[in-house]
Formats: C-alpha cells, structure tokens, sequence
C-alpha cells in the first residue's frame, strides 16, 4: 500500500523501546482498539440525533429484536447489556418517562414485570438503526466488496478465538 497510518509511528517507536514486539501483531490490536474506539464515537453521535444515548439505543435494540411482542424481563435485559439492576433501573426510568418503553405484569408470573417496547420505541429505534445503516455503508465504502468479505472472515476468526478461549478470573466475555 505505502500509505503509512499514525499506528505504524506509534508501533515503529514502541518496537525501539520494547525490541520483543511483534510490529504486525501490534500493529493489528492498536488498529482494532482505535477503530473500535472511532466506531463507538460514531454510534454515540448517530443515537444522539434521535435524543437517545448508547446504553439506551442497545436497550431498544435488545428490545426489538425480540419478536413478536418486543418484551423481556429486566433482570433478562441487564444481564444481556451487562448492567447492574440500580443501572437498569435508572436506563428503564429514562425511557418509561420518554415513552419508549413500559414496565408491565409478567402474566406468567405475579410478582414479576416485563418490559415492553411501545410503538413509538418502535418507531425510534428502527429510525436511529436505519440512519446508523447508513453510515456504516459509507464507512465501509473504502473497501470493496471483496475486502469487506475478507475483512469480515478474519476478524470472525479472530472473533472466535476469543469465544472458544477459557476467561481469566475476574474477566467477562462481553458482547
């Protein structure tokens, strides 16, 4: 390619200082770690459009993804998002006052509640997800087909070593 980023100086450097690093594996963490980082920024952009932060676009999103009746339990939602249920609480307040959701008897079970995305929670969340399509398009538009295709196989691999590997104490998969 020729062109150099800002990662291969940052890796050039840190290869001089520390001579046991490998500059392509390196080189590989830094860049995912950054891209990671720019992605997350342009999500927490793109939901703030639609008056919702993150963690409250991926409660929606959790949300809808499970038809038919868009509903779950709270202690259900917060282990998918990995919140505490004080955090849950908090997130759900904000969007039962925003009507996006409702909190709601378990008809299986009394003394339980389910949360119920609302048919404006519908509407924003597929509005929020159908404008976050979009960038990712013109995001991944500097790769052809074929480099995404390829991209994509590579990082499931990579993907997948982390799945099938055993997690140290005290460390979380995440999502």
């Amino acid at each position: 390619m020729g062109t150099r980023d800002s990662i291969d100086d940052f890796v050039e450097r840190a290869c001089k200082i520390f001579p046991r690093l490998d500059p392509e594996v390196e080189g590989i963490v830094d860049r995912v770690c950054k891209l990671a980082k720019k992605f997350d920024g342009v999500l927490e952009h793109g939901t703030a459009e639609f008056d919702l932060n993150k963690g409250e676009y991926k409660l929606l999103l959790q949300l809808r993804q499970h038809d038919p009746d868009f509903t779950m339990s709270p202690g259900g939602l917060g282990e998918s998002l990995m919140l505490s249920s004080g955090a849950m609480t908090n997130r759900l307040d904000g969007l039962e006052a925003a009507g996006l959701v409702t909190r709601e008897p378990d008809p299986e079970d009394r003394r339980a509640l389910i949360v119920r995305l609302t048919p404006a929670g519908i509407a924003k969340i597929d509005q929020a997800v159908n404008a976050g399509i979009d960038n990712e398009i013109a995001l991944m538009s500097v790769l052809s087909p074929a480099e995404q295709k390829r991209l994509n196989a590579l990082l499931r691999k990579l993907v997948l070593s982390f799945e099938r590997r055993p997690q140290p104490v005290g460390v979380t998969a995440g999502a």
